[in-house]
Formats: C-alpha cells, structure tokens, sequence
C-alpha cells in the first residue's frame, strides 16, 4: 500500500493512502491535515488512479515542489517510490514499495487523465474553490525591521 511519511517542524509520521484521493491542507477536514502557515487550507491532493499516483496543486499560492521542480498550478504531477514533495515548510516523502495500482482507482472522479482538465472543488458542493489567500502567510518580502531602499520617503512631488 502507498503511503506519505509527513516532515514537519515538530515532528514525522507515516500516513497509508488508503483512499482514491487525499486532500493535503490545513483544514480540520484534511485528510493529510497540516499544521504548517505556508500551506493552504486545502493546498493539494493525492490521487492514486490505474495509471499511477498524483499529486495535484490545487491553486495554491506557495506551490507544490517534486523533487525540487514546480507543479503548475492546477495541474498534476506524477508520483514514484521515493520522491519528495514539499508543501510550504512541510516536506512529504512518497512511499510506494508495491508499485500496484489503487484497489479503488475505478471509483467514479478518479480517471487521471481527466484530472488535469477537471477544475477543484471546494468539497463543500460549491463550485470551484480559488486557493484560501486569506489564510497565508503574505508573500515574502524583505525581512522585518529590515529598511527597503524607498521605505519611510515620501513620493516625489510634481514639479
């Protein structure tokens, strides 16, 4: 069975895949519940189809790394045995010594080709969910109490 070992700040755990699709993010709902401020509510999936296993970015602001390589946003990257996963300051490491398809990849919603053409929903029956931007941190910028060039002058005055 595929699972994800979750690397987090404070501590590590394995966590089996044993659904067709795992929703990655800080929500309670969560099926891999973070607790990490760079991720998203609901940053990403997993989603394991006969083809293989995928890791979908669900729009997120911060992205989703393999192996060190962007997944453009809404669009899925494929899964082996070994590779990283980083999420905001979360890495995940994908585990998967069977290399055997889901049990349940014909369940309906599940065909990966399709993936990458089906937008995300919010999971509440609603349409499409944007990525939660008001649940990030803000976009990095110079470090606090640091003085940016123009920081504290006033606009120049038209003459």
């Amino acid at each position: 069975m595929a699972s994800v070992i979750v690397m987090g700040r404070s501590r590590t755990r394995e966590v089996p895949l044993h659904e067709a699709v795992a929703v990655i993010g800080r929500d309670a709902g969560a099926t891999i519940e973070l607790g990490d401020l760079q991720v998203s509510r609901r940053h990403a999936l997993l989603v394991r189809a006969a083809e293989g296993t995928f890791v979908k970015d669900l729009g997120s602001r911060n992205g989703v790394l393999v192996n060190q390589e962007r997944v453009p946003r809404l669009r899925q990257a494929r899964l082996k045995n070994g590779d990283v996963v980083s999420l905001g300051r979360t890495t995940l490491v994908f585990k998967d010594l069977g290399g055997e398809p889901a049990a349940d990849a014909g369940a309906p919603g599940v065909d990966a080709t399709r993936l990458a053409l089906t937008p995300a929903t919010s999971g509440r029956g609603g349409p499409p969910a944007p990525d939660d931007e008001d649940d990030l941190d803000p976009p990095l910028g110079p470090p606090a109490g640091a003085s940016a060039p123009d920081a504290g002058r006033p606009a120049a005055a038209a003459r």
